[in-house]
């Protein structure tokens, strides 16, 4: 098993510059590209990017005076490693043919299996712009309501791990705090230069009513699939979000609902905020989901500080639980999430193909049914 040579902390001086002047200085290698695939936990990609040569070894290193903190960041040292520490331990080459990543959802064509999660990455223009150019196969793009969403400032924080990598995200983040108007027309604009690019329209309505509308709307202005949003823990008003994902039959009649409005593929997304996810997943399919997005963020209360008892991020004299992602959401994941007898029952209920399971807090990864199934039983 691949075992972890470098972290982080190796490089915590680093800025991430965009336009790095290392990768100027250098003019051989792209360092800021391969530190930033460090820092982001993925070694192993930087690995397969480093040429078969070490072109680093007898280098004087101009990449480090260039840097804009010169001295700080050991570039010569890292890449050196990543040469000789992990690239020899690599199972596979870098794939050259991206063709091999090509698969679908729920019928609709992805060249790839990686999406922005509906969150704050994927809600304006510019950003699934910026992220369809750099290769995302599309976008789940946030949450799109009705009401009026006032947001809270500061509303994200992290936990961090003892050697400086980040290994949870804790928000208080809402839906999309633009109209549905202006939603429509970043659609239309993304399809429009962007036709091949994935577009799944979240959406969370206060009744039947606007579930179906806004289904419609999303359909008519350009959206390939529909996330029917059953699982924000942090709406400020009650009987939305999570509140709809603990109650499966609610979960079905809106998932009806949504149905009458659109004939798109629709996934609905779930809440583990409750003990057995699979009732609702089953509530899911009756209603006409074509699929299950499993899972959102847990309520959670996170860093707490020890003087006041009020946790990050502070944004008034009193908190509340909010939402955690990635690594401290693992085991309620685990254990909320359907079996594979669970992922069995809801696929003849529902004939559907395909289930994706959400991965973090900035995007999706897609499995079909028979890898979920693998993955629930190795855990």
């Amino acid at each position: 098993m691949f075992e972890r040579k470098l972290y982080r902390i190796d490089i915590l001086r680093c800025a991430l510059c965009q336009d790095a002047p290392c990768t100027k200085a250098c003019g051989r290698i792209d360092p800021a590209g391969l530190l930033r695939s460090i820092w982001f936990d993925d070694e192993k990609a930087a690995a397969s990017r480093f040429p078969a040569v070490n072109l680093c070894l007898d280098c004087p290193a101009p990449c480090e005076s260039a840097c804009v903190r010169a001295g700080e960041v050991p570039i010569r040292i890292l890449m050196t490693r990543l040469h000789e520490e992990v690239k020899p331990e690599l199972e596979i080459p870098l794939p050259e043919d991206e063709n091999r990543l090509r698969t679908d959802l729920c019928g609709v064509p992805l060249e790839n299996p990686f999406l922005l999660s509906s969150s704050v990455v994927a809600s304006t223009y510019d950003m699934c712009a910026r992220a369809f150019e750099a290769g995302w196969a599309g976008a789940a793009f946030k949450t799109i309501c009705s009401f009026d969403i006032h947001e809270a400032s500061p509303r994200f924080s992290a936990i961090s791990g003892d050697n400086g990598s980040i290994i949870g995200f804790k928000n208080i983040e809402q839906l999309s705090d633009h109209s549905v108007a202006e939603n429509m027309e970043i659609f239309r604009r993304l399809k429009e230069k962007y036709p091949i690019k994935f577009i799944l329209a979240s959406v969370m309505g206060q009744n039947d009513a606007e579930w179906e509308e806004l289904s419609r709307l999303c359909e008519e202005n350009g959206a390939d699939a529909i996330e029917l949003n059953f699982s924000c823990p942090n709406m400020a008003n009650g009987g939305l979000g999570s509140d709809i994902g603990q109650v499966p039959e609610l979960v079905e009649r809106f998932t009806a609902a949504a149905r009458q409005g659109t004939k798109l593929p629709i996934l609905a997304k779930l809440t583990p905020n409750v003990a057995v996810m699979s009732p609702a997943a089953e509530a899911a399919g009756r209603g006409g989901a074509d699929g299950i997005a499993a899972i959102n963020t847990i309520k959670s209360i996170i860093g707490v500080n020890p003087h006041t008892y009020i946790s990050a991020p502070r944004y008034t004299a009193c908190q509340r639980w909010a939402a955690t992602a990635a690594m401290p959401s693992n085991p309620s994941r685990c254990a909320s999430s359907p079996s594979w007898d669970r992922i069995r029952r809801f696929r003849t209920c529902t004939s559907a193909p395909w289930v994706a399971w959400r991965a973090g807090p900035t995007h999706w990864s897609i499995f079909c049914w028979e890898q979920a199934a693998s993955r629930s039983r190795r855990r």
